[in-house]
């Protein structure tokens, strides 16, 4: 499939990989910091999984957390979010989706599992509020990035209830 799709998408591919480049090429920073964030952008990229649910054959995107290996911890996506927002904000939209099938009494899980499973929350103790403040404050940034307030729609139920959460 992988194949298939850059042999069918050659040209739009590397249409996107040479604006992606020109924007940091074109920049005003040094080679030094140039070489950081081509490192940084790689150490990123190979901590990403896309891939397939096993369970309705949807797009599953996630990132791992450095050391730990937890599969997209809000705190984390949080801090990072804005490559996402600014590069590839579908990416944010697919981590907070799925992130809504694991969401506990009224408060966010810290992830979505760890190593080679996403089944559960990994994490040995609650985050409570930090979490409900970043899930709550990712939607808003993707819909002010985007424009795109059908995500707010989407998960308003959730926002509310973790909103009610917190103030309690």
């Amino acid at each position: 499939e992988i194949k298939d799709y850059a042999v069918r998408n050659r040209k739009s591919i590397i249409a996107k990989s040479e604006f992606f480049d020109s924007i940091f090429k074109e920049s005003s920073l040094g080679k030094t910091k140039l070489d950081l964030m081509a490192y940084t952008i790689h150490s990123y990229i190979h901590n990403t999984w896309w891939t397939k649910s096993i369970k309705d054959s949807k797009d599953w995107f996630s990132v791992w957390e450095g050391s730990c290996f937890m599969h997209s911890t809000l705190d984390v996506e949080y801090n990072c979010s804005f490559f996402l927002l600014m590069f590839c904000p579908e990416l944010l939209e697919k981590i907070l989706d799925q992130h809504v099938h694991y969401k506990k009494d009224g408060f966010m899980s810290h992830d979505i599992g760890a190593f080679l499973q996403a089944n559960q929350s990994y994490y040995p103790h609650e985050m409570e509020i930090e979490e409900n403040c970043n899930f709550i404050l990712l939607n808003y940034a993707l819909w002010k990035f985007t424009g795109k307030f059908r995500h707010i729609r989407k998960h308003y139920s959730v926002i509310r209830e973790l909103l009610q959460f917190n103030m309690d």
